[in-house]
Protein backbone atom coordinates (compact mmCIF):
# COMPACT_ATOMS: atom_id res chain seq x y z
CA UNK A 1 0.00 0.00 0.00
CA UNK A 2 2.86 2.36 0.68
CA UNK A 3 4.08 2.13 -2.93
CA UNK A 4 0.65 2.64 -4.45
CA UNK A 5 -0.33 5.69 -6.44
CA UNK A 6 -1.87 8.02 -3.87
CA UNK A 7 -3.54 10.23 -6.48
CA UNK A 8 -6.78 8.22 -6.53
CA UNK A 9 -9.25 8.67 -3.67
CA UNK A 10 -9.52 4.90 -3.04
CA UNK A 11 -5.80 4.43 -2.51
CA UNK A 12 -5.60 7.46 -0.18
CA UNK A 13 -8.41 6.00 1.91
CA UNK A 14 -6.71 2.58 2.08
CA UNK A 15 -3.44 4.27 3.14
CA UNK A 16 -5.24 6.11 5.95
CA UNK A 17 -6.85 2.86 7.18
CA UNK A 18 -3.52 0.97 7.21
CA UNK A 19 -1.71 3.87 8.87
CA UNK A 20 -4.53 4.28 11.41
CA UNK A 21 -4.40 0.60 12.42
CA UNK A 22 -0.62 0.81 12.88
CA UNK A 23 -1.00 3.84 15.14
CA UNK A 24 -3.67 2.07 17.21
CA UNK A 25 -1.52 -1.04 17.60
CA UNK A 26 1.46 1.05 18.67
CA UNK A 27 -0.63 2.97 21.19
CA UNK A 28 -2.03 -0.30 22.58
CA UNK A 29 1.50 -1.73 23.05
CA UNK A 30 2.67 1.42 24.82
CA UNK A 31 -0.39 1.29 27.10
CA UNK A 32 0.13 -2.36 28.00
CA UNK A 33 3.83 -1.75 28.68
CA UNK A 34 2.97 1.19 30.95
CA UNK A 35 0.46 -0.90 32.91
CA UNK A 36 2.85 -3.85 33.34
CA UNK A 37 5.84 -1.71 34.35
CA UNK A 38 4.47 -1.42 37.88
CA UNK A 39 4.17 -5.22 38.21
CA UNK A 40 7.86 -6.02 37.82
CA UNK A 41 10.24 -5.74 40.78
CA UNK A 42 14.00 -6.28 40.57
CA UNK A 43 15.26 -9.36 42.41
CA UNK A 44 17.89 -7.48 44.44
CA UNK A 45 15.80 -4.41 45.23
CA UNK A 46 15.99 -3.24 48.85
CA UNK A 47 12.34 -4.19 49.41
CA UNK A 48 12.57 -7.73 47.97
CA UNK A 49 12.14 -10.20 50.82
CA UNK A 50 14.20 -13.37 51.11
CA UNK A 51 13.07 -16.68 52.59
CA UNK A 52 15.40 -16.09 55.56
CA UNK A 53 13.77 -12.79 56.50
CA UNK A 54 14.99 -9.33 55.59
CA UNK A 55 15.83 -8.10 52.16
CA UNK A 56 17.63 -10.15 49.52
CA UNK A 57 20.46 -7.62 49.53
CA UNK A 58 21.01 -7.99 53.29
CA UNK A 59 20.88 -11.79 53.03
CA UNK A 60 23.54 -11.80 50.30
CA UNK A 61 25.65 -9.35 52.31
CA UNK A 62 25.52 -11.78 55.28
CA UNK A 63 27.65 -14.33 53.38
CA UNK A 64 31.31 -14.44 54.43
CA UNK A 65 33.85 -15.51 51.81
CA UNK A 66 37.09 -16.66 53.48
CA UNK A 67 40.46 -16.35 51.75
CA UNK A 68 41.03 -18.69 48.79
CA UNK A 69 44.68 -19.62 47.99
CA UNK A 70 46.53 -18.65 44.78
CA UNK A 71 45.99 -15.79 42.36
CA UNK A 72 42.84 -17.34 40.88
CA UNK A 73 41.38 -17.70 44.39
CA UNK A 74 42.22 -14.11 45.28
CA UNK A 75 40.52 -12.75 42.16
CA UNK A 76 37.55 -15.11 42.61
CA UNK A 77 37.07 -13.95 46.22
CA UNK A 78 37.19 -10.28 45.20
CA UNK A 79 34.62 -10.85 42.45
CA UNK A 80 32.33 -12.72 44.86
CA UNK A 81 32.58 -9.98 47.49
CA UNK A 82 31.67 -7.40 44.86
CA UNK A 83 28.71 -9.45 43.61
CA UNK A 84 27.41 -10.30 47.09
CA UNK A 85 27.85 -6.93 48.77
CA UNK A 86 28.91 -4.38 46.21
CA UNK A 87 30.18 -2.25 49.09
CA UNK A 88 31.42 -2.51 52.67
CA UNK A 89 28.71 -4.02 54.78
CA UNK A 90 28.10 -4.08 58.51
CA UNK A 91 25.78 -7.11 58.22
CA UNK A 92 26.43 -9.93 60.66
CA UNK A 93 27.91 -12.89 58.77
CA UNK A 94 25.35 -15.69 59.05
CA UNK A 95 26.82 -17.89 56.30
CA UNK A 96 30.24 -18.98 54.99
CA UNK A 97 30.95 -19.71 51.35
CA UNK A 98 33.78 -22.26 51.28
CA UNK A 99 35.53 -22.59 47.91
CA UNK A 100 38.28 -24.84 46.55
CA UNK A 101 39.48 -23.62 43.16
CA UNK A 102 41.93 -25.15 40.68
CA UNK A 103 43.16 -24.16 37.25
CA UNK A 104 45.13 -25.57 34.36
CA UNK A 105 46.55 -24.11 31.17
CA UNK A 106 46.39 -25.97 27.87
CA UNK A 107 47.75 -25.04 24.47
CA UNK A 108 44.92 -24.93 21.97
CA UNK A 109 46.70 -23.97 18.74
CA UNK A 110 50.29 -24.92 17.87
CA UNK A 111 52.07 -23.31 14.92
CA UNK A 112 53.49 -26.14 12.76
CA UNK A 113 56.43 -24.11 11.44
CA UNK A 114 57.71 -22.77 14.78
CA UNK A 115 56.37 -25.57 17.03
CA UNK A 116 55.17 -22.91 19.50
CA UNK A 117 51.72 -22.47 20.97
CA UNK A 118 49.94 -19.53 19.36
CA UNK A 119 46.96 -19.74 21.68
CA UNK A 120 46.28 -21.13 25.13
CA UNK A 121 43.28 -21.72 27.33
CA UNK A 122 42.95 -21.26 31.09
CA UNK A 123 40.53 -23.87 32.46
CA UNK A 124 39.26 -23.45 36.02
CA UNK A 125 37.02 -25.41 38.35
CA UNK A 126 35.60 -24.32 41.70
CA UNK A 127 33.85 -26.51 44.24
CA UNK A 128 31.75 -24.48 46.65
CA UNK A 129 29.67 -25.06 49.78
CA UNK A 130 27.42 -22.51 51.49
CA UNK A 131 27.45 -23.33 55.22
CA UNK A 132 25.33 -21.84 58.00
CA UNK A 133 27.38 -20.35 60.84
CA UNK A 134 24.61 -21.16 63.34
CA UNK A 135 24.57 -24.95 63.02
CA UNK A 136 27.17 -25.84 60.36
CA UNK A 137 24.55 -27.24 57.99
CA UNK A 138 25.36 -27.20 54.28
CA UNK A 139 22.73 -25.04 52.57
CA UNK A 140 24.01 -25.35 49.00
CA UNK A 141 26.94 -26.95 47.23
CA UNK A 142 28.12 -27.50 43.70
CA UNK A 143 30.86 -27.33 41.11
CA UNK A 144 31.31 -24.66 38.47
CA UNK A 145 33.74 -24.57 35.55
CA UNK A 146 34.94 -21.90 33.18
CA UNK A 147 37.59 -21.21 30.59
CA UNK A 148 39.18 -18.24 28.89
CA UNK A 149 41.51 -18.25 25.91
CA UNK A 150 44.38 -15.92 25.13
CA UNK A 151 46.88 -15.40 22.33
CA UNK A 152 50.56 -16.09 22.95
CA UNK A 153 53.45 -14.23 21.36
CA UNK A 154 57.24 -14.39 21.38
CA UNK A 155 57.40 -11.76 24.14
CA UNK A 156 57.48 -13.22 27.65
CA UNK A 157 55.89 -10.28 29.44
CA UNK A 158 53.05 -10.16 26.91
CA UNK A 159 52.40 -13.87 27.52
CA UNK A 160 52.37 -13.40 31.30
CA UNK A 161 50.04 -10.43 31.08
CA UNK A 162 47.68 -12.23 28.68
CA UNK A 163 47.62 -15.30 30.95
CA UNK A 164 46.88 -13.13 33.99
CA UNK A 165 44.08 -11.37 32.11
CA UNK A 166 42.62 -14.77 31.17
CA UNK A 167 42.79 -15.81 34.86
CA UNK A 168 40.84 -12.69 35.82
CA UNK A 169 38.22 -13.36 33.16
CA UNK A 170 37.75 -16.98 34.20
CA UNK A 171 37.51 -15.96 37.89
CA UNK A 172 34.73 -13.53 36.97
CA UNK A 173 32.94 -16.32 35.08
CA UNK A 174 33.16 -18.63 38.10
CA UNK A 175 31.94 -15.93 40.49
CA UNK A 176 28.91 -15.20 38.31
CA UNK A 177 28.06 -18.92 38.17
CA UNK A 178 28.32 -19.37 41.93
Amino acid sequence: MLWADLSSPGSRMAYRVVFGHAVLRGAALVGIAALLSGCIQPLYAPTTLSTQGGSMRSTLAAIDVPMIPDRLGHTLRNELLYLLEGRDSTEARRYRLLIAASESVSATIVNSSTQRADSASVNATANYRLVSNANGAVIASGTVTGFATYDRSTQRFANLRAARDAQMRVAKQLAEQI
